[in-house]
């Protein structure tokens, strides 16, 4: 899975508010390839249902959430580890609005899954010992 260094938020509009000229030379190589990621799913998030799979608010160390297109084929999952902590066991985050006989591939490893797997199983997440580590997650229909 994509895995970010600090995720850029994929959801409404996007821009940065602040001098882009301030920040270090390292975060500032990131925009180019923050911005292309932005443009290749702001359709999907733009159009797509919006479906919040799990919330640090609800006393847990992570927030989760997932947009599908409307026909079912694309599902965009964003994982963010709010606060680490140590001895924290992998979690199933169950998945929502796929189509249960569709096979699905998530992008980033090439692995596969049927839709009925990752909405009853869950897809599982492995914690990262850093706070604010995310993972970006693009299944499509295989």
């Amino acid at each position: 899975p994509f895995e970010t260094r600090g995720h850029v938020a994929l959801a409404g509009t996007f821009g940065y508010e602040l001098d882009i000229t301030r920040i270090p030379a390292e975060d500032r190589s990131q925009i180019p390839a923050q911005t292309e990621m932005c443009r290749k799913y702001q359709p999907l998030i733009q159009k797509g249902d919006y479906y919040r799979l799990s919330s640090w608010c609800d006393k847990k160390p992570w927030d989760c959430w997932e947009v599908v297109s409307k026909d079912r084929r694309e599902a965009l999952v964003t994982w963010v580890q709010v606060l680490s902590s140590p001895a924290v066991h992998s979690h199933a985050i169950r998945l929502k609005g796929l189509d249960p006989d569709t096979l699905y591939t998530l992008e980033e490893t090439g692995e596969t899954w049927y839709g009925e797997e990752l909405m009853n199983c869950g897809y599982l997440f492995r914690p990262v010992q850093k706070d604010a580590a995310s993972r970006l997650l693009h299944f499509t229909a295989s």
